[in-house]
């Protein structure tokens, strides 16, 4: 008897303690209920910074001369080897940005992408090859591999 009147106190002041009133969330404090945000989304230009993964593909009209310049696509086999069960996946290879700054680029070398824009790197290399005479058209193309994006709000019933 002694520990449930100590016990049911001390429950019931748990359980009010954990409530937080919707003014301590952080997130949106200055929206009232059923109002709608219209501010419009400003544009972000995302840089390469070390530790960044990019795919670089570079195309011309000559397929055989720009595959010089790609990495391999990576076949994956999953699964038991003797069994014939399992799975495959295939994945473009990238270029992991090293803390420097640079990428190792096929015939190219050490290129330094810290810093840049996906188009600003693609410019860079398209230049690079034109200027050694390597390929005549390159047509590069630059995408972040480890881009991660966040979103708040209920994402299931917009609007």
């Amino acid at each position: 008897m002694r520990i449930s009147t100590f016990l049911l106190p001390l429950v019931i002041a748990i359980m009010l303690s954990s409530c937080a009133s919707t003014e301590r969330i952080t997130y949106f404090q200055d929206v009232r209920p059923g109002e709608q945000i219209t501010q419009g989304i400003t544009p972000v230009t995302v840089k390469v910074q070390p530790e960044d993964k990019i795919s670089i593909i570079v195309n011309s009209k000559d397929p055989l001369l720009a595959d010089l310049f790609n990495l391999p696509i990576v076949s994956r086999q999953l699964g038991t080897k003797n069994s014939g069960s399992g799975s495959s996946s295939q994945g473009i290879s990238g270029y992991t940005v090293r803390q420097d700054g640079t990428i190792d680029f096929p015939v190219l070398g050490s290129v330094y992408v810290a810093g840049m824009t996906r188009e600003e790197i693609a410019a860079h290399i398209k230049s690079e090859l034109i200027s050694q005479n390597l390929i005549k058209d390159p047509v590069v193309t630059v995408e972040f591999m480890n881009l991660t994006v966040s979103v708040l709000g209920e994402v299931a019933n917009p609007g």
